[in-house]
């Protein structure tokens, strides 16, 4: 539920099942370079998401100066809202 709270629950499960933890070489491995320093960005803050913080979501968003959407979803917005995102990027792509 905390994953994928908004999903049919069977689909829920499946992803429960087949979702790998994340690599602790993630947290610790700084990039060379974040291509929102020179790009444009969008970002999509799931408001309902319960695996990183929404008010974190909107900091990092700022942060990079992204084109910020709000979705009232889990984290897995491209599964729970699939045209909503795929709106949003080819939005991204129309605008590049």
């Amino acid at each position: 539920t905390a994953f994928a709270g908004d999903l049919d629950p069977v689909q829920a499960r499946v992803l429960a099942a087949v979702q790998k933890p994340v690599h602790g070489a993630c947290f610790g491995t700084p990039a060379a370079s974040a291509a929102w320093h020179t790009l444009p960005s969008w970002y999509i803050v799931a408001e309902n998401d319960q695996m990183i913080n929404p008010a974190a979501e909107a900091w990092m968003a700022e942060r990079m100066g992204a084109k910020v959407t709000h979705l009232s979803t889990s984290h897995v917005a491209m599964l729970a809202q699939p045209a909503a995102v795929a709106e949003i990027i080819l939005a991204a792509g129309a605008a590049r």
